[in-house]
């Protein structure tokens, strides 16, 4: 709002600035244990890197070792990162919306698992969630699998699963140079992911020949836009580190306050305006705060001192318009 350029460059230098200053006043290391934000990645790379000093790729490689239980979260990820709910699942929702060919159940039937998968903090009840979807959206006839996935799914949307996994869910290792230099490469969530992807759709190379009932629920392409833009960042969305840090800490958080905060501020206070001065922009916040401020304060006040406030204020406001009009008379008999 301030600074016209929004890059990682400008973003991470602002953030730097802040810590820098929030250390002086303080006079002590500043420590946030969560940051919820937009899914973008200049502010991602910027938060973790002015929060964590560490790119994402490397931020991915820590959360991995914590899900194996490798390391200890916060002397390795002092700050956790995590996208706003909401922003995720409307953006499933608008992918789901383009896709003609499902029916409103299929389609709410996948968003209420991609919640499930948002809300859950345990990586087994991930992966089976997501190797349902794999089952059920990869299988172009409706095999006996596809009709168990299908209820498995159900269940545990519901939360009425009974997993037959054991307690001690590991997770094989993955070799620290992947091949590729994307981000759904170099993650070992993402790799973990395509596997199960890979051993869901492995299962059945001749399903075509064995029954003749078509999957209505057949939709590749919105678990490839899944598997591709969402998986590999599954500690940014889900609850499987939050859980690790903070116990009360809600998985399905929200950055909605702060987004109504700046609306007010764009629109109503400064009716969207651009190019403002920083000195007037300064200013003016401050006056709009500290009055609303006063105002806050002043509802939780007594009634009585309700009432006295508002006399006061009354008497206030009658004798400086009376010494308006007697400026006004002085100024006519002149």
């Amino acid at each position: 709002m301030i600074s016209s350029d929004h890059g990682t460059a400008e973003i991470t230098h602002f953030l730097n600035k802040w810590v820098l200053t929030c250390k002086a006043v303080l006079h002590k290391d500043l420590k946030i244990e969560h940051i919820e934000m937009d899914h973008s990645w200049a502010i991602m790379h910027s938060t973790c890197l002015a929060f964590n000093r560490l790119s994402m790729s490397l931020y991915l490689a820590q959360c991995w070792e914590i899900v194996n239980n490798k390391t200890t979260t916060k002397s390795d990820i002092p700050t956790v990162l995590h996208l706003c709910s909401a922003h995720i699942l409307h953006r499933i929702s608008c992918r789901l919306d383009r896709i003609n060919k499902l029916d409103k159940k299929v389609k709410r039937l996948v968003l209420h698992s991609f919640g499930t998968m948002v809300k859950s903090s345990n990586i087994e009840e991930i992966s089976l969630v997501f190797e349902s979807l794999c089952i059920l959206l990869t299988t172009e006839l409706r095999l006996p699998q596809v009709i168990k996935s299908l209820v498995d799914l159900e269940k545990l949307v519901k939360g009425n699963f009974e997993s037959k996994c054991s307690e001690n869910f590991y997770i094989d290792d993955y070799p620290e140079n992947a091949e590729g230099n994307t981000y759904r490469k170099t993650s070992p969530f993402g790799r973990y992911f395509e596997e199960c992807y890979s051993n869901a759709i492995v299962k059945f190379p001749e399903r075509k020949q064995l029954v003749p009932n078509q999957n209505g629920c057949y939709c590749p392409e919105i678990l490839e836009y899944i598997l591709t833009y969402y998986m590999p960042l599954l500690p940014l969305w889900s609850g499987i580190i939050l859980s690790k840090v903070n116990i009360n800490a809600i998985s399905t958080d929200s950055n909605a306050e702060v987004e109504n905060w700046f609306k007010i501020v764009k629109h109503c206070i400064f009716k969207s305006q651009n190019n403002i001065r920083v000195g007037d922009f300064m200013r003016c916040l401050f006056t709009y705060i500290r009055d609303r401020l006063a105002s806050f304060e002043f509802a939780f006040q007594p009634l009585g001192h309700k009432v006295f406030k508002v006399k006061e204020n009354c008497e206030r406001l009658l004798r400086r318009r009376n010494l308006e009009k007697f400026g006004e008379k002085e100024e006519k008999q002149k």
